[in-house]
């Protein structure tokens, strides 16, 4: 683990508070993704647009020549 995480995700935590800290987490990256959805989507969107070769949609401008 990264040293700015060692404060916030101590060793040594019961199995219980663990799995609570988990559920939590995972519950709130959901909530978050359903909020942001469409920004999200907007932003996956422009992002493929800037990678993908129009001529060959399939490839990315990064790909390297066939």
């Amino acid at each position: 683990m990264t040293p700015e995480f060692d404060t916030l995700f101590p060793e040594g935590i019961p199995d219980s508070c663990a799995r609570a800290l988990t559920d939590f987490l995972y519950r709130l990256a959901l909530v978050c993704e359903q909020r942001y959805e469409h920004e999200l989507r907007r932003d996956s969107d422009k992002r493929y647009r800037e990678t993908m070769d129009p001529d060959q949609p399939w490839r990315r401008k990064t790909d390297p020549p066939i």
